[in-house]
């Protein structure tokens, strides 16, 4: 579906799941589902611009308010309204070109209207270390977008930048130590409970499709819904036959009596699918100017997409140990015993640049690039947040931080992969409330996600929080030769230098969805750029149909 808007000053251009409700005096565009409100589509178009044109004044506060996963247009007179969720679910593109403004959800379409090529190099040196861009830049000049959590005012043909809401807590609204567990727990599980029926509602008992895996996310997904009666339910393991994710997988099915699916991933089938038109077409359509694509569970649901239903909501586990903070590093637990800021900003940055910008290890290992790197990390942070004077806080830098590049802008592409399969998804443990009840709680709750998992296994809904052990699997030849050199040569150089040698030559061989297979074993073996994963090539090709090389400089 296309809908577009013209005039003097401006051009939109909206394809695919935008819907439209227009009044006397106004116009919205609305792409998502408000979950709270049970609203999709042309309704919650209606609903937006109706809420909106009654107070303009609470936009803000009406905004925040909304529960869901949207972006939507509004337009009157000479007003313009971007605004997207705090995920930012579905893009919003614009750019400004001779005295006018273009607004598209399709960045591609956007640059070949204007013959846009011009690189930006900032956005690209950063995207070739982390597979995602910084700030509101894309790949190219004069290409932005709207950053989740943020909405723009565009009036008189100028652009107002506004953010209302930021995974960063006011301090003085975190919950204290001393609050007593119980009550949290209770509190958990009650607001759980709430969004679990929300998503009932709104499923209106279409089948539900849950990407079981050996974690707490999406396990937590399935109990919800077994909780509150929901049948309508199949639950969907893959990867490497007997794998310890499906073996859990399987477990957790079967006590919830909800239909269970295995997918075996071959690594010929996953060769032959790199090879085929679907695979072909979702890099081509769904190519970014801000993130590289995201490609598992592509291969798995294509697979069985014939056996599920056309109207069928996909759901993962996204982004329950985010909010929750397993993504926390352990040495922010450390006492610094300084509040000293140089050496708190060098704890900060080895933690994020270790853990998200090295995709390449040679790409760090240059020291005037490695100071650039950091600040441009350090300047966009301080231009984004005010920095507390206390180090006992600077979790929190790490999480907002996570938040507003990874999670917004690579992440949430994984429900990309449901959308080209012509699927409607739902993220429940990214609901706003949610995330908002984490945001505010204390560090001692989020570090190991302890609050989390004190709410999953003391309430043990369904009865299926059990501590299942880790099965391992042995895989054909290569398994076999993997264990015995382990064992034997593995002992004999050291765990670290045995972890280096494992990864070097059998990760290709064991990665539980073969995206590494999307190269050739021998690059894997001989790169010599110390290449992280599947990301690192995956990164490359995506900077190279852009005409950017591996290091983010333009592809002579």
């Amino acid at each position: 579906m296309q809908n577009f808007l013209k005039n003097k000053y401006v051009e939109i251009k909206l394809e695919n799941n935008w819907y439209r409700y227009t009044n006397d005096t106004a116009c919205c565009f609305f792409c998502g589902y408000l979950l709270e409100k049970n609203l999709e589509k042309s309704e919650a178009a209606k609903f937006l611009l109706n809420k909106y044109l009654d107070n303009e004044k609470t936009f803000e506060k009406n905004i925040k308010e909304l529960i869901g996963n949207f972006s939507f247009i509004i337009i009157k007179n000479n007003s313009i309204i971007l605004a997207v969720d705090l995920y930012g679910s579905f893009p919003i593109y614009y750019s400004k070109s001779f005295e006018k403004i273009y607004i598209y959800s399709n960045p591609l379409s956007l640059k070949n209207k204007l013959n846009l090529n011009s690189i930006n190099f900032s956005s690209s040196f950063f995207a070739a270390r982390a597979g995602f861009v910084l700030s509101d830049d894309t790949l190219l000049n004069n290409i932005k977008f709207v950053e989740a959590g943020k909405y723009l005012i565009i009036e008189n043909n100028v652009v107002n930048k506004k953010t209302y809401f930021q995974y960063y807590p006011e301090i003085d609204k975190i919950y204290k130590n001393d609050q007593p567990e119980n009550f949290r727990i209770s509190e958990l599980s009650s607001l759980c409970l709430k969004i679990f029926s929300d998503l009932i509602q709104n499923a209106n008992n279409r089948q539900i499709v849950i990407f079981l895996s050996g974690g707490h996310d999406s396990r937590l997904i399935a109990c919800g819904l077994k909780k509150l009666g929901y049948t309508n339910v199949l639950c969907v393991s893959y990867g490497i036959k007997n794998n310890w994710e499906a073996y859990i997988g399987k477990k957790v099915s079967d006590k919830l009596n909800y239909k269970w699916k295995f997918v075996e991933v071959k690594l010929k089938d996953v060769l032959n699918f790199y090879q085929s038109e679907v695979f072909k077409n979702y890099i081509k359509l769904t190519n970014s100017l801000i993130s590289v694509h995201v490609i598992s569970e592509l291969f798995v649901l294509n697979k069985i997409r014939s056996s599920i239903d056309k109207n069928a909501i996909i759901i993962n586990g996204q982004t329950g140990d985010f909010i929750s903070g397993a993504h926390i590093p352990m040495d922010f637990s450390k006492d610094l015993q300084t509040d000293d800021i140089e050496i708190r900003k060098g704890r900060f940055l080895d933690a994020f640049i270790k853990k998200h910008c090295s995709l390449w290890d040679s790409l760090n290992k240059n020291k005037e690039d490695l100071s650039n790197l950091k600040n441009k990390i350090w300047t966009n942070l301080n231009s984004e947040i005010k920095i507390s004077s206390n180090q006992k806080y600077d979790y929190q830098l790490y999480e907002y931080y996570e938040w507003k590049t990874r999670q917004s802008t690579y992440l949430v592409r994984n429900q990309k992969v449901y959308e080209f399969l012509q699927f409607d998804w739902r993220l429940p443990l990214w609901d706003q409330r949610l995330v908002k009840f984490f945001l505010y709680s204390s560090f001692k709750e989020k570090i190991n996600q302890n609050l989390y998992k004190n709410f999953l296994y003391k309430e043990n809904w369904c009865n299926v929080w059990n501590k299942y052990p880790k099965k391992w699997y042995v895989q054909g030849k290569v398994s076999t030769l993997r264990l015995i050199i382990k064992y034997s040569v593995g002992v004999l150089i050291g765990r670290k230098f045995w972890k280096i040698l494992d990864k070097k030559i059998f990760h290709w061989w064991h990665d539980n969805s073969f995206a590494i297979a999307i190269i050739s074993y021998n690059t894997w073996l001989f790169d010599k750029r110390g290449p992280r994963n599947a990301m690192s090539y995956l990164t490359e090709k995506w900077l190279k149909s852009h005409q950017i090389d591996w290091r983010g400089n333009k592809n002579e």
